[in-house]
Order: C-alpha cells, then structure tokens, then sequence
C-alpha cells in the first residue's frame, strides 16, 4: 500500500537524526553485553548488566554480527522495529476498515520516535511494541465463530507475547488483560489455556536451556529474584501511576490529540470499530498501564509502550468521523484528524536541527556531555589491545571507545545494591585480578566509597592519572600501578602539564 511504504520512508529518515547522537545507557549496555556474547562470553555468567530478560541482547548481537558494533546496528534495529510495528498497527486498525488501518499507522508514524522519550532508539519497548503490536492484530482479527479450532493462530499469539515478554517480564500483563476480557466476552476457555500453555511452556523451555548450560541459579536470581527487588512495592507502584509527573508523564503529553480521537472513536462505537474489538483495546490499555507502572521506575522509555493502543484507537476514531453523514461535518472532521497528526507530530520534529551533542544535553544534561568527552579520552591515553575498566554506570564507555569489558559487572549500581550485588562484586574482582586493565575509570571520587571491595582494591593497585583528573570531570583516571601504560606516562613530558580547566 502506497500509504504504508510512504510512513516507512518516513520513519526511516526521522531517525537518520539520532546518527550523531551520543549513545547513552541502555543502549550501551545492550551493545556492550552483545559484543561480549559474539567474543563468546556467556550472558548472566561472564557478563551481567541487569535484570532484563535476554531478547534484546541476542537481539542486539545478531544485528551486531552482521552490520558490526557501530551504531549502524543501533540505527538498523530502531528502523526495523518501528517498520514492523508499523505494519501490525495497519494489520489491527483494519478490523474497522483500510481507511482505519491507514490513519492509525499515521498516528504511529507521528509519535514513535519522539526523543524526549527515547524512542528514537531501540530500548526494549521498541521490540516489546512490535510484538505486541501483531499479537494484537491477529488477536483482534481472529474469526470467534471458529477460534476454538485455529490452534496455530493463538498459539502465534502466545509465542509472540512470549517474545515480547523476553525482552521485559512485563510484557505480559497485557495477555493476561486479553485473554480475561476475551474469556468473560466469548467464554472461550480451551482457547485461553492453550495460550496459557504455549506461554508457560516457552518460559519453562527457556530457563531449561539456562540450566543446562550451568546457569539455572544465576537466570532465576536475575530475571525472577532480582526483578521483583527492583520492582518493589507493587501496590505503590500502582498508586503511583495515578499521578502527574510519574505514572501520567508530562513527555506524553504530544499524545493527547491521538488520545481523544480514540475516545471520540469509542463513543461513536457503531460507525467504528465491532464492539469486541473495542473490548480488546480496552483490555489493551490496562495491560498497559499495568507494564509502565509495574516496574516502579517510570522513565520516560517505559511510555512508549503506550504508542501501539494511542495508535490503534486514534485510528478507529478518525475513521468513525469520516462517516459523518453531513459532509460539511465530513469535511470538518478531516480538518481536525489532520490537525491532530500535526499536534502529535510537531513537538517531535523540534528536536531534528539539533546535534547529537545538543540533543543529548537537552535529554540527559551536561554530566552526560562533560562524561562522554572525558571518555573520549580513553583512546589517547591506551594503545591497541589495551584495556580498561570503567566502576560507574556509564556503560555507553565500552561502544564508545570501542574496547572490550574486562570484567563480569558492568553497573556499578549494581554492585552497591541488590540481591546479587555480593556475587557481581566477587566476579567482577576475580576478572580484575586475573586481568587488570591498565585504565581504571571512577565516577566521582572513588574515596567516598572506601569500604566497597571494588574501590578498594582499585586503590590498592591503581594511582591517579597524573594532571589529568580535572580535564576528565566527572570521571577521574587512574592507571595501574607498575603497567605498562605507567611507564609510558613516566616517559611522557605531556603527562605533566597543567591539566585543563574543568568544563
């Protein structure tokens, strides 16, 4: 459809914006873990970055083993994504007619790639979207009168959600939002439980293959134990997902137009969507709302999983006011649908002049700027083959001067607080000891943590870089004591030169 091509062109020149920028922590740690992968080091084994489930770093190294570590595998990723998902907001929206399906993937294509939320790059939710997204279509576009026997469609559904779910745990809650709706709206039991089977089975066939490979223990303290810490209080969570600012962000904002389209498409039920779909996308958003505000944190990325329902819904609305039946308020409609798009489209294209650099600061601030250049830096001071090791949270610095992670732990958030927070420490020290870099890079001074075992045994072996300390603010060198890089420096005048003005 010449529609639908069009809006992938579209999206695929948007983000041709987010070339230049900065890559930042999430995306780091998936690039990071995935090139540790494809060196052969075993994930949540030899290499742990937090508690997500493992799609979007096999994800990640796939497209890293065949357009390299760059961020031609990060643009790639972020295109695909958002063409595929685009394709299964046209599939959903359909049900109501082709001119639905092609003004929800407008609506789509107008606020998917918004960089306020980070949806110019592909975090998780880009993929938990796709998924999400044709599970929904071929969920909403299921034949009822013979669903009980179209065994291989649901068990699609319950695979695709399965592999929503694989890139976060909470990806689930809008199958369970689905499949309680359409039990209660269709009473079709045996069509459920075999969702419900297919999903716990993959789960099951998953962890299956972690303990073979001798990492049964360490799968279920990351992706079950660990994952329900981080969450924490699941009741407040819910509260407060009810308020401005947290569960209500003001980053979604841009969305309202496509918002009150839907809900004009739900009041105008009859000259839109059937009545069970509508059904569906009200279980839809729930088990939404449900996937943002579970894991408690409320980042703005964790919004974007609201672009699929806004989506669909604004194009069943817009399609139920182009059947009117007086053409002066035809005409009208159409006037205010394109407004619409325009509204949800514009806050978004204000970021496109600025650089990389500006549009990371305008994100994230200037310590995310000042720390980038100073890890610029890492490359000027090692030769080729040599490491470094980095106590911080700045996974973005392994892509960025593109060396390998020397040692299991890659946040050091998570090697201060957790329930695995002991046992990342003790294999993080072990690779260090078997391996010291000969950079090791704080965040802040490594003094204010003098009882931690990585900070101490940082200390105890590694003297500050000399001069340099201020010019790398807020991040500070220090080099191994005795390496080699040590006795470059001590043959190195500019080593001693006044070091430069912080930034």
């Amino acid at each position: 459809m010449p529609v639908i091509l069009g809006l992938a062109v579209f999206l695929v020149l948007v983000r041709l914006a987010a070339y230049d920028e900065p890559i930042e922590w999430d995306i780091g740690t998936y690039m990071t873990v995935a090139r540790e992968m494809l060196a052969g080091e075993r994930l949540y084994d030899q290499v742990w970055a937090d508690v997500k489930p493992p799609g979007v770093y096999v994800t990640f190294a796939a497209m890293q083993a065949v357009a390299g570590d760059g961020f031609l595998a990060v643009y790639l990723l972020s295109v695909i994504a958002a063409v595929v998902t685009l394709a299964g907001i046209y599939y959903a929206a359909s049900v109501a007619g082709p001119l639905a399906g092609a003004l929800g993937a407008t609506f789509w294509a107008a606020m998917c790639f918004d960089p306020g939320m980070g949806a110019n790059l592909p975090n998780t939710e880009v993929f938990i979207n796709a998924a999400v997204a044709w599970a929904f279509a071929l969920w909403v576009r299921g034949d009822v009168a013979s669903a009980n026997r179209s065994w291989g469609r649901w068990s699609g559904i319950a695979l695709l959600f399965f592999l929503a779910s694989t890139y976060k745990q909470v990806a689930l809650a809008p199958a369970i939002c689905l499949g309680l709706v359409e039990l209660v709206a269709t009473r079709a039991l045996a069509r459920i439980l075999v969702m419900a089977a297919v999903g716990v089975l993959a789960w099951a066939a998953l962890f299956g293959y972690f303990g073979a490979t001798g990492r049964g223990w360490i799968a279920w303290q990351t992706l079950a134990v660990s994952s329900g810490v981080y969450g924490g209080s699941q009741v407040q969570n819910l509260i407060d997902s009810l308020k401005i600012g947290q569960g209500l962000p003001r980053q979604l904002a841009y969305t309202l137009p496509a918002a009150a389209l839907a809900v004009i498409g739900a009041v105008m039920r009859k000259d839109a969507a059937p009545r069970r779909a509508w059904l569906l996308l009200a279980a839809l958003v729930v088990g939404t709302h449900l996937a943002v505000a579970l894991p408690g944190q409320f980042f703005p990325h964790y919004h974007q999983l609201w672009f699929v329902p806004l989506s669909i819904g604004a194009g069943w609305g817009a399609a139920a006011l182009s059947k009117l039946p007086q053409p002066r308020g035809r005409a009208l409609a159409r006037v205010g649908v394109a407004l619409a798009a325009l509204a949800v489209l514009y806050p978004q294209l204000t970021w496109l002049p600025l650089s990389g650099e500006e549009r990371a600061r305008r994100k994230y601030g200037d310590f995310f700027v000042y720390a980038n250049r100073a890890l610029g830096d890492v490359n000027e001071v090692l030769q080729p083959g040599e490491t470094f090791y980095t106590w911080s949270d700045e996974a973005y610095a392994y892509p960025l001067t593109r060396r390998r992670l020397p040692a299991a732990g890659l946040w050091k958030l998570q090697t201060l607080t957790g329930p695995l927070a002991g046992w990342i420490t003790q294999r993080t020290l072990d690779d260090l000891e078997r391996n010291p870099p000969e950079l090791f890079i704080h965040y802040g001074d490594p003094s204010l943590f003098p009882d931690h075992p990585i900070a101490a045994w940082s200390l105890a072996h590694y003297d500050p870089l000399p001069g340099e300390n201020v010019k790398h603010f807020p991040l500070y060198f220090y080099v191994r004591r005795g390496g080699t890089l040590e006795r470059r420096l001590a043959h190195s005048p500019a080593t001693t030169s006044a070091p430069s003005p912080a930034p």
